[in-house]
């Protein structure tokens, strides 16, 4: 038998080992990404929302500006409020 008949048989058995491995490697890779998916989405919505301090904190006001501007916005959706602007980093009620 020739040399290169002899490797053809070593050739595809390794070709074959190496096509199994591979695949595990691949499934395993899905399995640890389908945990990490799910440990994100556990984490984002458990932490969906701010809390009043947070917003107060993120928008570099003080919490009363904060609570005033909450309702300002839930009276102007109502139709009921005033015009109200934030300047200098204090809430004015401007004339209607």
């Amino acid at each position: 038998m020739k040399k290169e008949n002899s490797l053809l048989p070593i050739s595809i058995i390794i070709l074959g080992g190496c096509l199994i491995l591979s695949a595990w490697v691949v499934s395993n890779g899905l399995k640890s990404q389908e945990h990490l998916e799910k440990s994100l989405n556990t984490t984002t919505q458990t932490k969906a929302l701010m809390t009043s301090d947070e917003a107060a904190q993120y928008m570099g006001i003080s919490l009363e500006d904060f609570d005033y501007l909450i309702k300002s916005q839930a009276e102007f959706k109502s139709g009921i409020s005033n015009t109200i602007c934030l300047i200098n980093n204090g809430l004015r009620e401007l004339p209607a």
